[in-house]
C-alpha cells in the first residue's frame, strides 16, 4: 500500500467516524425529545 493512498484511507475513515458520531448525537437527542 503507498503512502498516498493510506493518507487518502485515513480521510476517508475520518470521516466515516465523523458521521458516525454526528448521527449518535442526533439519534441521542430525538431520544431526549420523545421521552
Amino acid at each position: 500500500m503507498r503512502s498516498g493512498q493510506y493518507n487518502h484511507d485515513s480521510e476517508y475513515f475520518r470521516d466515516l467516524a465523523r458521521h458516525d458520531q454526528e448521527r449518535q448525537e442526533a439519534i441521542t437527542q430525538l431520544r431526549m425529545m420523545l421521552d
